[in-house]
């Protein structure tokens, strides 16, 4: 099938003629044109490399980076994607996640937990990520909280989970020492307290960027 062999004005020969006389590399010359190609071919995004190469074949004779910055411009930035807050019923989940910092040789673990709806943050430092250490500290922070959720959720660790999916999908296989905690602890029938409300994802990374500088100072 042959391309259609678009028929340019007098003007536009004229700029691109010039050009080649001197020497020029910019894409001034075929700016108004690569912006009525572009327009005439909305929807479809038309690549880079293909304008290059129809505008070289006009004379232009700069590379397709030029072009590609050129283009970029051409095209609306996309709209972000609407943030969904994450929303849990009072005393439903908490999350927790370990954070490892260095304070001078040594390694220190900081310990973090939030309980979802409200937001609130418990952060214990220990020397240990050790089931010892996660059950006590687990403890520590469910007084914190005043009261016990109905689930806690983990991104994983060896020390909750020994194997993803076991019984099936979603159903993972725990470490005993936590399956008896649970057991022991999280059935008794305690609601935590509320508090002031923060996106959660934030105050975890917050959490996070927070416990170095709050054990140097500490120091």
């Amino acid at each position: 099938m042959k391309r259609k062999r678009r028929n340019h004005s007098a003007s536009f020969k004229a700029k691109v003629a010039l050009a080649a006389i001197r020497g020029d590399k910019t894409l001034a010359p075929y700016e108004d044109w690569l912006r009525r190609r572009v327009e005439s071919a909305a929807p479809v995004r038309l690549p880079a490399s293909v304008l290059h190469r129809e505008i070289a074949a006009m004379g232009f004779d700069g590379t397709a980076r030029t072009v590609q910055r050129f283009v970029a411009a051409l095209y609306p930035e996309p709209a972000p994607e609407p943030v969904v807050r994450f929303e849990t019923a009072p005393g439903h989940q908490a999350q927790m996640d370990w954070g490892e910092y260095r304070l001078d040789r040594r390694k220190v673990y900081a310990f973090v937990g939030i309980l979802c709806y409200s937001r609130w943050l418990y952060l214990e430092y220990v020397d240990s990520m050790r089931s010892e250490a996660l059950l006590a500290c687990h403890q520590r922070m469910l007084a914190d909280f005043g009261g016990i959720p109905r689930e806690i959720l983990y991104d994983n660790m060896k020390t909750v989970v020994t194997q993803r999916d076991a019984y099936g999908r979603g159903r993972h296989r725990f470490q005993d020492a936590i399956w008896a905690f649970a057991h022991d602890w999280m059935s008794l029938d305690r609601r935590c307290r509320p508090c002031l409300s923060m996106p959660m994802d934030a105050m975890l990374a917050a959490a996070q960027g927070w416990a170095p500088r709050v054990c140097v100072s500490s120091k």
